[in-house]
């Protein structure tokens, strides 16, 4: 009897023993990979995101504190790109670049009218020629060509992004028939261009 239940506490005991084992191991496998996890070097694409993000943040957006250059605010907006400082007309500025109306006629109409209409809006939409202007921190910027002119009479291939100063100009048409009129709507644009002015800190 006595010899029974000494085999019965040692066959207890080895059974706590395998599953206090299994817990140990168990706990062991989970830190390891959770410490292999949380220390792993981060991928090149996890690097690259982090560098643009950092990026945008230091030079495509106003610091606080950050020391701006003094302009006519009832006149003009101000971006910043590539921590350069732009100039752009209030008349047409938005917070991405700027707008215009195609057909130049309803510049004035569509600026001066505010409507709830839904109907409205949708033609005020239609009618807006949207450009971005952005930063050149992007792979395919030196493929991109330059907006001029000439480009404006290709209507070939009309890739709709360029580049214009050392940064990139995009369009945005929401009404693709646009592109019919593209040579007359790329000159309007270069126009505005040419009242974009670069401004810089006098310290």
């Amino acid at each position: 009897m006595m010899v029974d239940l000494i085999r019965n506490a040692v066959n207890r005991l080895k059974k706590v023993s395998i599953g206090v084992w299994f817990v140990c191991a168990l706990v062991v496998l989970v830190g390891g990979w959770l410490i292999a996890v949380t220390t792993k070097s981060p991928s090149a694409e996890e690097l690259q995101r982090r560098a643009d993000h950092e990026y945008y943040q230091r030079y495509n957006k106003f610091l606080q504190g950050e020391k701006t250059p003094e302009y006519d605010s009832k006149t003009y907006d101000i971006m910043k790109l590539d921590g350069r400082y732009f100039l752009v007309p209030r008349a047409y500025s938005s917070a991405f670049g700027f707008t215009f109306f195609w057909p130049k006629e309803l510049e004035s109409f569509y600026r001066s009218t505010v409507s709830r209409d839904e109907a409205f809006n949708t033609k005020r939409n239609l009618a807006a020629v949207l450009v971005f202007m952005s930063s050149k921190r992007s792979s395919d910027y030196q493929k991109l060509t330059t907006l001029d002119h000439h480009e404006c009479m290709n209507p070939a291939n009309i890739p709709l992004r360029f580049k214009w100063n050392e940064i990139i100009i995009g369009f945005v048409l929401e009404d693709r028939g646009l592109l019919k009129e593209w040579p007359k709507i790329c000159q309007e644009a270069i126009r505005i261009l040419g009242l974009v002015k670069e401004v810089k800190n006098h310290e």
